[in-house]
């Protein structure tokens, strides 16, 4: 059993990192359940989702994703009562769930959280207080936390339903050019490459949907620490997109969207290569109506010493962007550069 305690303010957070930390989950053969981006929130105790602690959780979790063209909610929280929860094996199989437990008589307010504990992947948390002053201290403390364990969670689950399927050629084509390995999704076929880029796309038309999601790789030679910095990502990006990628008019090209909401960058520290920095934004099309937002993620290759850049970019006006974003996060985030091909370098 693998548990990592925090004490902080006399405040405990208890956080199992490995599926191992629960002794039973090995005999846990259940696939979890629940919409993508969804929190199933139980209510135990005393509570009643028409309070203050309730509205301060759906409120958090539901908090517009202000990167994407038009705001969406980060997660969707389902709330149940704790009775409800208990008589349906269907909330146990969810694969986040949050549990808010409030009795008098804890005398140490915690945040306990595990991992598989009934499906796989899972992710539950349990916030246990005394009194609603205890868990306002406990929730503002570790409801960042909370998120990212929930969103990394998504992460997983995502890509161990896109293994399921994965365009091989395309992936052996990356590898050649690349040198490292990404599982591209089987609905992508590549539209464009040369000696140092590779674009791929997916496109689904219909009556009531114009869907296309892109994914871009390139690389160049790494000069200096400077090329992370958010104006040389940009540079690079719209050098990259204004020779590669045009609109359906002629003439029409794509560029990073810098005017009204500047893309964000962070350094990621457990990414699949030791350092990657994430750029977020939005791109649109010069000389069209085309826009959208993109996730990318920069780093060094150490088979190539070159710099890489993963980016996987969305149009789909009208409707929810934020999925498809995630599905190709997902794919980034399980990239590797071990146990290659026999494939000639580059």
């Amino acid at each position: 059993m693998k548990i990592n305690s925090l004490f902080i303010s006399g405040l405990l957070i208890l956080v199992c990192l490995t599926a191992g930390c629960n002794q039973n989950t090995t005999q846990k053969a259940e696939v979890s359940g629940g919409k993508t981006n969804e929190i199933i929130a139980v209510m135990k105790g005393s509570l009643t989702w028409d309070s203050k602690i309730g509205d301060t959780i759906i409120q958090y979790f539901e908090q517009a994703d202000t990167m994407l063209s038009q705001p969406e909610e980060l997660f969707s929280v389902a709330t149940i009562t704790h009775q409800q929860f208990e008589t349906s094996n269907f909330f146990f199989h969810h694969h986040n769930i949050l549990i808010i437990n409030k009795d008098t008589s804890i005398v140490k307010p915690t945040v306990e959280t595990k991992e598989n504990v009934w499906a796989t992947p899972q992710r539950v948390v349990w916030i246990n207080f005394a009194d609603d002053s205890s868990f306002f201290t406990l929730f503002s403390t570790y409801q960042s936390t909370i998120l990212k364990m929930f969103d990394d969670l998504e992460i997983i689950r995502t890509n161990n339903t896109m293994k399921l399927g994965s365009n091989q050629l395309a992936g052996l084509t990356l590898e050649k050019i690349f040198q490292f390995k990404m599982d591209i999704p089987a609905g992508f076929s590549v539209a464009r490459q040369d000696s140092n880029f590779l674009w791929l796309t997916q496109r689904v038309e219909s009556k009531s949907q114009d869907l296309t999601a892109g994914i871009m790789i390139w690389q160049r030679p790494y000069n200096s620490e400077n090329q992370f910095s958010m104006n040389e990502l940009v540079k690079s990006r719209n050098t990259i997109a204004r020779q590669y990628i045009s609109g359906p008019i002629q003439g029409s090209f794509m560029k990073t969207s810098v005017e009204f909401i500047p893309p964000t960058t962070k350094v990621v520290s457990n990414f699949p290569v030791d350092y990657a920095v994430e750029m977020r934004g939005l791109w649109d099309m010069v000389g069209d109506f085309m826009g959208g937002p993109f996730i990318s993620y920069t780093f060094l290759n150490p088979k190539t010493d070159q710099l890489i850049t993963v980016e996987g970019f969305v149009y789909n006006p009208n409707h929810k962007k934020r999925v498809f974003l995630r599905q190709m996060q997902s794919v980034f985030w399980h990239l590797s550069v071990e146990n290659l091909s026999d494939a000639p370098s580059k």
